[in-house]
């Protein structure tokens, strides 16, 4: 699902960011 996939990602750019 791209929907999943797009979450995903700007979870782990919000993560980047917080690190």
């Amino acid at each position: 699902m791209a929907t999943t996939k797009s979450f995903l990602i700007l979870i782990f750019m919000i993560l980047a960011t917080t690190s």
